[in-house]
């Protein structure tokens, strides 16, 4: 396997020497983690990609904290460019088409988890928008389906009311007696982990 990644990479060089392109392609691979954290080529390899993605894609059942040694390992890794599969879900699904006369192709969907992560996926897109804006201006905006209504990523009470950053506290679900009162917070938080 790595010396078939090798030849690829020995042959997007040579792409990208010729100049017949004014783009440049890249080379990179996505890495196994494996169940000690080490990749699954060796650093030697890895060395002569543009980028690696670091994904795992076994030994799930792995004790938390060993798994979570285990991707610390995997990113600590110099040659690691980025992590794979970060929530360890599947978030879209394919489902097959094909129009008259064309080749069979998939339009993706997002899963129930999929749809769970959207709204994170809107708050990371909406925080960028502000705070890293792009020249020519967002490249998605979010609007309400039917009326077309801005909308924002917000955090609401159990009565609807949006509360700002500055109104709430984040606190370890298993906050010790008197940590919520000390916080200022009214009332008791659950521990949400049983």
């Amino acid at each position: 396997m790595a010396r078939r990644l090798l030849q690829q990479v020995a042959e997007i060089a040579a792409l990208n020497a010729s100049r017949r392109f004014k783009v440049r392609v890249f080379s990179g691979t996505e890495c196994d983690i494996l169940p000690d954290g080490s990749l699954d080529f060796e650093d030697a390899v890895l060395a002569k990609l543009d980028y690696v993605v670091a994904s795992v894609h076994s030994s799930f059942s792995q004790e938390e904290s060993v798994m979570t040694a285990r991707i610390v390992r995997a990113v600590e890794n110099p040659r690691t460019t980025m992590l794979g599969h970060l929530t360890g879900r599947i978030l879209l699904e394919r489902e097959p088409y094909r129009e008259p006369g064309a080749r069979s192709r998939f339009a993706y969907r997002l899963t129930p988890a999929g749809r769970e992560l959207q709204v994170v996926l809107a708050a990371l897109q909406q925080w960028g928008d502000e705070h890293l804006p792009r020249p020519e201006g967002p490249s998605m905006l979010r609007r309400v389906a039917g009326t077309d209504e801005p909308v924002h990523v917000g955090y609401i009470d159990p009565d609807g009311r949006e509360v700002f950053p500055d109104g709430f506290a984040m606190v370890p679900s298993h906050a010790p007696p008197g940590e919520n009162e000390r916080l200022g917070l009214k009332g008791e938080l659950t521990d949400r982990s049983t």
